[in-house]
């Protein structure tokens, strides 16, 4: 907790500090002073939310509705302070970032609403993992006690996750392919691969994290490798 304060401190000050760079490098209207201000928003509304879970007592074995929902703002709010991180830095690199035609931003930005949504399922699901911890063993017996009888809301909710972030992840793989086609310039493709790649590789941790009952580690490897993903695809 205390390490999860401190870091929080630093990330204010860093990102302050990117509002001050780029009000010295750019001029009014640019958009990497747009995402250094909107880094500094979203930082201040993170503090906010966390402060509201300790507040309201949403923490340790809390199993309530209220701390899934808290949680699932507290993923938003993460992403889009990442994303709006990640926006500055895009931004600031030298070079006009020319237009993209409107039908690709709109396939863009409904890849990038689709995974706030895995996000979002991902994080109650975590929850849900780390308040009802299953048993090692056979999946079959392990879905069978997560809808059984006595069974809470967040272990009813576990198995969606995977079936949308399958079902999201091929559509983020069809625009990424779609959109660093032949005619997409050397950036595009290149970025097109990557987030190729990562969704490929954040479903196999996914499968992995399931067959293994979801252990502490590979939970945190897998929000990395989703916020790897995240950012490659705001980039």
């Amino acid at each position: 907790e205390f390490t999860h304060r401190l870091t929080s401190g630093l990330c204010l000050f860093a990102v302050l500090w990117l509002v001050w760079a780029a009000r010295r490098a750019f001029s009014a209207g640019h958009a990497a002073r747009l995402g250094a201000v909107l880094a500094v928003v979203f930082t201040i509304t993170e503090a906010l939310v966390g402060a509201g879970l300790v507040r309201f007592g949403l923490v340790d074995k809390n199993d309530s509705i209220a701390r899934a929902v808290v949680m699932a703002i507290h993923l938003i709010n993460t992403s889009l302070l990442t994303g709006a991180i990640t926006f500055a830095a895009c931004r600031a690199q030298p070079g006009p970032a020319g237009p993209r035609p409107q039908r690709a931003a709109l396939w863009l930005g409904t890849a990038i609403v689709g995974l706030l949504v895995v996000g979002v399922s991902g994080a109650v699901t975590a929850l849900g993992d780390t308040l009802f911890p299953a048993q090692a063993g056979d999946l079959a017996a392990r879905i069978a006690e997560d809808h059984g009888a006595g069974a809470h809301f967040l272990q009813r909710l576990r198995v969606f996750h995977p079936f949308i972030a399958v079902g999201l992840g091929l559509y983020v793989l069809v625009v990424a392919n779609a959109l660093s086609g032949p005619q997409a310039s050397a950036a595009a493709r290149r970025w097109g691969g990557v987030v190729m790649l990562g969704v490929l590789v954040q479903v196999a941790a996914g499968v992995v994290n399931i067959l293994l009952s979801a252990p502490g580690w590979l939970q945190v490897v897998h929000l990395l490798l989703g916020t790897g993903l995240w950012v490659t695809l705001i980039t």
